[in-house]
Parts: structure tokens; C-alpha cells; sequence
């Protein structure tokens, strides 16, 4: 997009206007995640073998990732226009032959430098249809080949590994689940290091549910993380509570776990839909109202 402003100024305010629906269509779930980072553990999204540094061609199989790198690199070499060096380059760096790429503030928090693959084949893809095809069919040939042979190789072992035993006890035992979720303040030593199994064995005997009663007076934690979204109430007051897990102090009686909206839901949500409504405002306003008076009269 930004090439295409700089080469026609014209459509700097479509541009623009695009952004902002696409900014305000995701609203409703990137308000929340970009405001409720401190409230998990997010320390434990970087862990080994979590980092973009962690994946190169020298420590993956050249198949998974540098074998696709490759072929669309060859598919889009034929343009050698705009769409071959972003191919180039973003190939490059999926496989961390540009290192420097993921050193860079906000990209270093990327996990896996290989999830940008889905960005290389789309301007690989731009690159081969700009080119006529009877005069590229050997980059066509080599590089399908190439895609076909490690795409097929990555289905291979795929079909194996649903194929694979599976030990639903241990799963049941264990209950695993994505760490980096865990609420802030959790003990990050029962996150076991290889596999990232939180042992929550400790836990199991805690009070569980909406409704929890209390026959003594004292400090009650609950099984259940604490998070913004969780209010706990007695007689319908809110009482105050503290992490990792929900837990107050109570007197005999019952009191009441509820989830409630936030505002960052709240105002994501309105922005989202919003968003939905400015193409309609848009179109709105070029047609004009006379159009849709006409319009809404033909369909009356």
C-alpha cells in the first residue's frame, strides 16, 4: 500500500480509510490483549525454544522451513520486480539468514521467525502472476517441485503423527494448557521446563464453581485464576479479592464468582462495530441520498 501511494498521492485517503476498518474490525480482541499483558504471565511467552532467536537453518530441518524458503524464492526470482525482493527478503529472514531482522524492537518478540512464511508465499504468489508463464515454465517446474516435494513431506509426517498413541491418561493427569496464560504472580517453577506442563496437582482440592459457601471466617482462595473479568460478590457486594488465584477474606456465607465485561471488551467491541458501519457510511456518502431513497423504494 505504501508503494502505491508514493506512486499515485491519490490513494493515500482510501489507503488510510482501509487501515482504520481493518484497525477497528479487530478491536474488539486486540483492545483487550494490548491492555491485560500485566495481568498474565507473560515472561514465560519468551521461554527456550520460544524465541526467534532459538530457530535458524542450522538447528530445523531444511524441509520444514528452508526447503519452502527456497522453491518461492525461485517462483518470484522471474519478476525481479517489487514482489521478488519481499519475497527475498522475507524468506530469508523466515529462516533467520537475516538475523538482524528479529533483533529489531517489537519484532524481537516474535516466537517463530518461520510464521512469516504465510506473508512470502502471498508476495511470491503477486511476483509469478505478474510474469508471463510460457517464458518462466523451468522457475515454475523447479520451484513446484521443490514446494510439492517438502509440502508433501510435511503431510507425511503429519498423517504419522495422528496415526501416534495417545496417552489420554497422561493428558487428563497433567490438564496442559498454554503457561504464558497463567495469571501474574503464579509460581512459574511448576511449569515444567522441556514440555510446558503446569503441575496443578496442588490445587485439585481447592473450592470450585460460581457458587462457593463459606463456613468459617478466614482467608478463602478458590480454583479459579484472577483475572478483571472475575467479580466476587456477597449478597450482591462486591468483595475485594487479590491473585494468583481468587482469593479474599470471607465470612460465613456464600459468595458468588461472576464474569463480568470490562471496559476495554466494552469499548473494543463498539469500535468493531463501528468499523462495520463506516464502509456502509462511506458508500453512503457517494451515492448519495437520492440514491437510496430510490433504493429503498424499489424495495417497498
Amino acid at each position: 500500500m505504501l508503494r502505491r501511494i508514493w506512486q499515485e498521492r491519490p490513494a493515500l485517503l482510501p489507503g488510510a480509510a482501509a487501515g482504520v476498518i481493518a484497525l477497528g474490525l479487530s478491536a474488539f480482541f486486540l483492545l483487550p490483549a494490548a491492555t491485560l499483558q500485566d495481568h498474565i504471565s507473560t515472561v514465560l511467552l519468551w521461554g527456550p525454544g520460544y524465541r526467534a532467536t532459538d530457530w535458524s537453518i542450522y538447528n530445523t530441518n531444511f524441509t520444514m522451513f528452508t526447503g519452502p524458503a527456497l522453491a518461492l524464492i525461485i517462483l518470484a526470482w522471474p519478476a525481479r520486480s517489487f514482489w521478488t525482493v519481499l519475497t527475498v527478503i522475507g524468506a530469508l529472514a523466515a529462516v533467520r539468514l537475516l538475523p538482524f531482522v528479529w533483533d529489531i524492537p517489537l519484532l524481537n518478540k516474535a516466537q517463530f521467525p518461520w510464521r512469516m512464511m504465510g506473508v512470502v508465499e502471498y508476495t511470491a504468489i503477486t511476483a509469478l502472476l505478474s510474469c508471463q508463464l510460457h517464458r518462466i515454465r523451468l522457475f515454475l517446474a523447479a520451484g513446484a517441485a521443490l514446494l510439492i516435494f517438502a509440502y508433501g513431506l510435511m503431510a507425511s509426517r503429519a498423517l504419522d503423527a495422528l496415526h501416534h498413541p495417545v496417552d489420554y491418561a497422561l493428558i487428563d493427569g497433567i490438564k496442559p494448557d498454554a503457561p504464558e496464560y497463567l495469571p501474574r504472580g503464579f509460581d512459574t517453577s511448576l511449569v515444567e521446563k522441556e514440555y510446558r506442563w503446569t503441575d496443578l496437582r496442588r490445587f485439585r482440592a481447592l473450592p470450585r464453581g460460581n457458587e462457593i459457601r463459606v463456613r468459617s471466617a478466614g482467608r478463602v482462595t478458590i480454583h479459579q485464576a484472577d483475572f478483571p473479568i472475575w467479580r466476587v460478590t456477597r449478597g450482591g457486594s462486591p468483595v475485594p479479592h487479590d491473585g494468583p488465584l481468587i482469593t479474599f477474606d470471607a465470612e460465613p456465607g456464600i459468595y458468588r464468582i461472576e464474569r463480568v465485561a470490562i471496559w476495554q471488551e466494552k469499548a473494543g467491541l463498539a469500535i468493531s462495530m463501528l468499523a462495520v458501519l463506516l464502509p456502509l457510511l462511506i458508500q453512503f456518502s457517494r451515492r448519495g441520498p437520492r440514491h437510496w431513497r430510490t433504493f429503498i423504494t424499489f424495495r417497498s
